[in-house]
């Protein structure tokens, strides 16, 4: 790469055109603030070329804002200083020039801080930019080129000339000496479409089985991000005649309508939802926001609300039908599920320590009680039936709606023994578990009480691992397939 030094001088000179406008509820005065012009490097950061921008709106701003920290914004979106300018223009622009001039509002006001970090001076910029470098240069080598250069080549880096920046740059981008080390990982981001980031270990070389130890292209970088839950954030692909599932793994909603499509092996395409980073365009798709929602054509507003998509499922496709045929038996099922919820509840405070501002539970045991008062109407409903499931010979649309809560009480015995089922107690129910574990349209959807561990502790020491669910996703992905 390094020696590619035409198209490495044709990116450094990469210039974006610019129109800055003054907010219109920021301006005083009569007179409407002109617009400003300005060809900006799309290799650098906003902060350092905007000076001249700073200057010409001050004065149409109102003397007590005149020292607040200026900050830009693309439709209403505020814009991360720290992202370098032709990454913010990609992300915002889907790559495309057509958008071009790039309109920018500017702000001297009401600053952002629960999403961009103020930026004071210069130096800030300088810093965050040493810091990715040895981050990078770490990922590489271990950090060792960073550690053995001087202050004159740090400054050489900072310094906006190609020649200078190139003579100490080559030593990051090599493959390094003995003395500095080997080349270890690729230091990549993935950038979604929000704004958010991943980075993950990436060897040079692709370690893929046909690949024969060739080094790493693009796309198998791009591959190394493009796992279910992370498609997300891109176009909606084409559904090919069969029902676009909006999911998510860990959601045990949206696995409810898993288990009726996978029971009445209706044909449907599943896009995950990364629902802490929802993309924009899943408002369309969803009235709330939350998954799941069924997409039944192009024509038709998704379906919202795990119980009704299932209904809906079990009325449209006659085969396998779930609910009983008898009107009585079912309206007693809904029921049922309906007081199912108090279940829910318990599981759900139980699992996810935010619910509870992750402080711990103290009265675990009075909790427990709870949950097996609730879960016993369920053994005695079992008993009364006197069937392996609540449906009778199989499983039907109640053992499916309650099922990914009762999945989950397996991983709470793992948290807190005090939340073991007595073999006596619930001899009917825990039978009835352990055959929903062999059901076909259960195994198609079930997540491990290894993987419910994990994501638990993550959740608990608020550090979400977002690879747990990308792995889980694939895995349910690839069973489907099977």
């Amino acid at each position: 790469m390094a020696s590619d030094r035409e198209v490495l001088r044709e990116i450094w000179d990469g210039n974006i055109p610019v129109c800055f406008q003054l907010d219109p509820d920021e301006a005083v005065g009569l007179q409407k603030p002109e617009v400003f012009y300005l060809m900006i490097p799309r290799l650098s950061y906003f902060p350092i070329v905007t000076d001249k921008v700073k200057k010409h709106f001050l004065r149409y701003v109102p003397n007590e804002y005149q020292d607040n920290e200026m900050w830009l914004s693309f439709n209403t979106t505020p814009l991360k200083w720290h992202f370098p300018i032709g990454v913010l223009f990609d992300l915002h622009n889907n790559g495309e020039d057509s958008t071009l001039p790039w309109s920018l509002s500017v702000h001297f006001t009401k600053f952002p801080e629960d999403v961009i970090f103020r930026c004071p001076n210069r130096e800030t910029v300088e810093a965050h930019f040493m810091a990715s470098l040895k981050e990078a240069d770490v990922l590489k080598h271990r950090g060792a080129v960073m550690q053995n250069m001087q202050k004159k080549d740090h400054t050489q880096l900072w310094l906006d000339k190609f020649d200078q920046f190139w003579a100490v740059n080559r030593r990051l981008m090599e493959q390094g000496s003995d003395q500095e080390g080997d080349f270890k990982h690729i230091p990549i981001r993935c950038y979604n479409e929000d704004g958010t980031y991943r980075q993950k270990l990436v060897s040079p070389i692709n370690t893929n089985s046909d690949a024969n130890g060739q080094k790493c292209t693009v796309q198998d970088l791009l591959n190394e991000f493009s796992t279910p839950v992370r498609k997300a954030g891109s176009k909606v692909p084409d559904d090919q005649g069969k029902l676009i599932l909006y999911s998510n793994v860990i959601c045990p909603f949206a696995q409810r309508a898993h288990l009726v499509l996978d029971a009445k092996k209706i044909p449907y395409q599943t896009i995950y939802i990364d629902i802490w980073n929802k993309p924009e365009w899943y408002t369309s798709k969803s009235a709330t926001g939350k998954v799941p929602a069924l997409k039944v054509s192009d024509e038709t507003t998704p379906i919202i609300e795990s119980v009704v998509i299932a209904d809906y499922l079990d009325e449209k496709y006659q085969q396998n039908k779930l609910q009983p045929n008898d009107l009585y038996q079912k309206a007693i099922d809904r029921v049922l599920v309906e007081q199912f919820s108090n279940v829910i509840g318990l599981v759900s405070k139980i699992m996810y320590p935010h619910l509870r501002n992750n402080q711990e539970i103290e009265n675990v045991q009075e909790v427990a009680e709870k949950l097996f008062e609730n879960l016993s109407v369920y053994e005695t409903e079992l008993r009364k039936r006197g069937s392996n499931y609540f449906a009778g010979s199989k499983p039907g649309m109640m053992d499916y709606m309650i099922w990914p809560w009762c999945e989950r009480t397996i991983f709470l015995a793992k948290v807190d023994s005090r939340y073991t089922f007595d073999g006596k107690r619930f001899e009917k129910f825990i039978a009835w578990r352990d055959l929903m574990l062999k059901d076909e349209a259960a195994k198609s959807s079930h997540l491990t009480t290894e993987f419910f561990l994990e994501f638990y502790e993550s959740l608990k020491y608020k550090s979400l691992d977002m690879k747990l669910l990308d792995e889980a996703a694939e895995k349910r992905e690839n069973f489907k397939k099977q």
